[in-house]
């Protein structure tokens, strides 16, 4: 039971800390003062007045002129419509002054970072943003937006916030104290497991004592099993954009990883039946330990002993025939000093039968001698070679399919644009062979296609669709 421990305490304070390391809340926001006036300038008024000579550049103008609601009020207006919270009080005060006085600092440093540089976090349970979060929500729900915009005063004085939800932090953007909360203390498990594993006591080798070579049987198969075991429990954490989206949106995918890091757990425990696994030879009894327990036969309990299997005996092993109907099967298969074991039931009066598959040959009489003198390891490996190599494959196979994913999914964007830029150069091309009888003009993911000489001749155009949102 001690090797289980040792593996449990492991694999519990290795996975622990995996956890700590990579879980994010469900979601941030994201908010910041907004300038309506500068913005307004920028999307609109600028475009209008200063086109640029290209013709892509000349229909992004043409397309601020006919979207301009032309004013600032009415751009306020445009953009907070079904969006718009109203908020006061003192903390709120504090905060959009405190936010004002850092955007206005920033703008006026030589090297300022603009947009979203100046945009700061907060968890939703943060005050002062819990007054709102339910109205947060039902923007979100009736408006299908993840932007509101907090209105603090009245009048010409009113200030806004900016407030984005963020369902996935950890691809946001914001600090790690608030991204991954718990990831300062991730060492800690680590740390008690890692400590467990190796401060256990670990049964001493003795020459009396038929057990597994430790290298191959248990350090290795260790190794390979909490590799395996941390790399898929880790990977539906890394990939989704938040804890809850990996117990949620991708369950599927997590409990796909999830199994083959389970595959990775059942190669520790197997390790940790390797490392339990002895026979205690003495002059009285053999003494078995395994995981389940301790158990001892005197050899006057053993009432036969046979191969385990037909062939020479280093090759499969005995079997115990005790008096009162029990068996006790003894593979050789990876076991250190097994013929000191033959040596005992020999010498106690139990050997094998004469007339054996090694006794009949002398090819495998001479194995049998020779396996008897030197204490030769077994010609077979152990078969938890074979399950390394199977979770190796597994590990291999999830690796696999991970960038192959991930490499077939921009190309379908990149497609997919490229097909849409066909398209939209099409309808644009066929609008303007006819430059009188347009009227509408639809423009859906027009930032991926560039706009032909004769767009601006299209005097008859009333109704312009950009990317969703229609302009008259």
């Amino acid at each position: 039971m001690m090797e289980l421990l040792r593996r449990t305490i492991l694999l519990a304070g290795l996975l622990l800390g995996i956890w700590m390391y990579l879980a994010t809340p469900p979601a941030l926001l994201r908010f910041e003062v907004v300038d309506f006036a500068a913005r307004y300038d920028q999307e609109f008024r600028q475009r209008r007045e200063t086109p640029g000579q290209g013709v892509y550049e000349r229909g992004r103008a043409l397309a601020a002129a006919l979207g301009d609601p032309g004013s600032v009020d009415g751009f306020i207006a445009q953009a907070t419509e079904h969006r718009l919270i109203r908020i006061q009080g003192a903390e709120w005060e504090r905060l959009v002054s405190e936010l004002t006085s850092a955007a206005t600092a920033a703008a006026s440093a030589p090297n300022a970072a603009g947009g979203h540089a100046r945009a700061r976090f907060a968890r939703t349970t943060d005050a002062p943003f819990t007054t709102v979060m339910g109205q947060i929500d039902r923007i979100r729900s009736e408006a299908g937006s993840s932007v509101s915009y907090l209105a603090l005063g009245t009048g010409p004085a009113t200030r806004y916030l900016e407030v984005m939800y963020v369902d996935a932090p950890a691809s946001s953007g914001g600090p790690s104290a608030l991204v991954h909360p718990s990831r300062p203390s991730s060492w800690i498990p680590l740390l008690i497991g890692l400590a467990g594993y190796l401060l256990i006591p670990w049964r001493r080798s003795a020459p009396a004592i038929v057990s597994v070579d430790r290298l191959p049987a248990v350090l290795v198969l260790d190794a390979i099993g909490t590799a395996c075991a941390s790399i898929f429990f880790a990977l539906p954490l890394h990939l989704a954009g938040a804890t809850a989206s990996a117990l949620g949106d991708d369950l599927g995918m997590t409990v796909l990883l999830w199994c083959l890091a389970g595959c990775g757990a059942a190669l520790v425990i197997w390790a940790a039946r390797n490392a339990a696994y002895a026979i205690h030879v003495s002059d009285s009894a053999l003494r078995f330990s395994s995981l389940g327990g301790t158990r001892e036969y005197l050899y006057g309990d053993i009432q036969q002993v046979r191969p385990l299997a037909a062939g020479d005996v280093p090759r499969a092993g005995v079997v115990l025939q005790l008096r009162d109907g029990r068996v006790e099967s003894i593979p050789w298969r990876g076991l250190l000093r097994f013929p000191m074991l033959l040596d005992a039931l020999s010498r106690h009066g139990r050997p094998l039968p004469p007339h054996t598959a090694d006794d009949r040959t002398p090819a495998g009489a001479a194995s049998q001698a020779a396996a008897r003198l030197h204490g030769a390891p077994p010609r077979r490996l152990l078969s938890t070679g074979r399950v390394a190599g199977v979770a190796i494959a597994a590990v291999v196979a999830g690796a696999g399919v991970w960038y192959i994913t991930q490499t077939r999914t921009a190309p379908t964007a990149t497609n997919w644009q490229a097909s849409h830029q066909q398209k939209l150069a099409a309808t644009i091309e066929a609008a303007i062979k006819a430059p009188d009888t347009v009227t509408t003009l639809d423009l859906a993911g027009a930032d991926f296609v560039r706009l032909p000489d004769g767009f601006d001749r299209l005097t008859s155009l009333r109704e312009l669709s950009l990317n969703g949102s229609t302009h008259l």
